[in-house]
């Protein structure tokens, strides 16, 4: 059941994100011009560069697990 609403939400997330990119393109060209259209893109690679930045790196850390504790989920390090 777990994996199943992962998929589901991954190929809806791609759907949904797929599905929108023409639309809002489309609607930029009408109302303001293909140089409008450009300046989605870059806003659109701006933020997924500065999401890649913000990631950390995790080689060589010990990761927190969830654990049940008292019928109590917590976050501890191994």
């Amino acid at each position: 059941m777990r994996y199943t609403g992962a998929g589901s939400a991954y190929n809806l997330g791609g759907i949904l994100g797929a599905s929108l990119a023409p639309y809002i393109a489309q609607q930029l060209v009408l109302h303001g011009g293909l140089a409008w259209v450009g300046g989605y893109i870059s806003v659109a690679a701006a933020i997924s560069l500065l999401a890649a930045l913000m990631l950390r790196e995790t080689r060589g850390r010990k990761l927190a697990v969830m654990v049940l504790e008292g019928g109590v989920k917590k976050w501890a390090n191994p």
